[in-house]
Parts: C-alpha cells; structure tokens; sequence
C-alpha cells in the first residue's frame, strides 16, 4: 500500500516560506485623543524620513 504514495503526494502544500518572515507582531490600542497625537507624530517623523531620503 506505501508504493502508492509517490514523491509528489509527500511535499507539503501551500506557499513556501520567506526568506525573512516577520517575526514580531504588536497590537496597539488607543483612545481618540491618543490616536490623534500617534499620527501628528507618525506623520512629522515620516515627512523627516523622506526629506532626509532624498538628500
């Protein structure tokens, strides 16, 4: 009965796997007010980002 089973039957399915698959994950929550001032602040350090990227 196991001569049946060929090679191709015994590879695993599914996507391959990454290179450098993320390895962290982060669940944050906030408030309104919170979440107000996390995006002044991601936004003014994403604007310095760019700027400094294009020097």
């Amino acid at each position: 009965m196991e001569d049946l089973i060929t090679p191709d039957k015994q590879r695993k399915p599914g996507r391959p796997p990454k290179a450098d698959s993320a390895k962290k994950c982060v669940m944050v929550r906030f408030t309104d007010e919170e979440y107000a001032r996390f995006l002044t602040m991601f936004e003014t350090f994403n604007g310095s980002f760019h700027q400094e990227a294009d020097l």
